[in-house]
């Protein structure tokens, strides 16, 4: 409908903003019907726009989704470390250009998560430091792909 209102000259921006309005009531149903409908399309629009990096939503989202349980065996859920930690924590790496602070703490947690039993806080921001932001082959915004191909399996 809209490819077809552009091609006959009808569009303007105060119609595409209206649609957008309808478009958003749409989208608080689905969120109350089908999150997990309403986060995948949300996730694409994002990366339309802002390309494969995490904002503070997404961030928030995914990392309440991760679960696991410690060397000592207590389950937990959510991220180990707060953003703030994991900045700190980071100050003195250099990260590729475009790196988000939140997509350091969605690579740092989702590494804490899988090596917590095996492995020191200290390693494991080495370990995740080397998978997620010093692989020299890896595709721009490799945190946000990653975790996105995780949850489609």
């Amino acid at each position: 409908m809209i490819k077809e209102a552009q091609a006959q000259g009808k569009s303007s921006e105060s119609a595409m903003w209206k649609s957008v309005g309808r478009v958003d009531t749409l989208l608080k149903e689905l969120k109350e019907s089908d999150p997990e409908a309403y986060w995948r399309f949300l996730r694409e629009a994002h990366e339309d726009i802002y390309g494969c990096h995490y904002n503070q939503s997404y961030a928030e989202y995914d990392l309440s989704k991760i679960h696991y349980t410690d060397s000592e065996g207590v389950h937990h859920e959510g991220p180990h470390w707060s953003l703030s930690e994991v900045v700190s924590a980071t100050r003195n790496r250099s990260f590729p250009e475009g790196t988000t602070d939140c997509d350091k703490w969605v690579a740092y947690n989702a590494a804490y998560a899988d090596f917590c039993k095996q492995f020191s806080d200290s390693e494991i921001l080495n370990i995740a430091y080397l998978f997620y932001f010093a692989d020299e082959d890896a595709p721009e915004g490799k945190v946000w792909k990653y975790m996105n191909a995780m949850r489609k399996c």
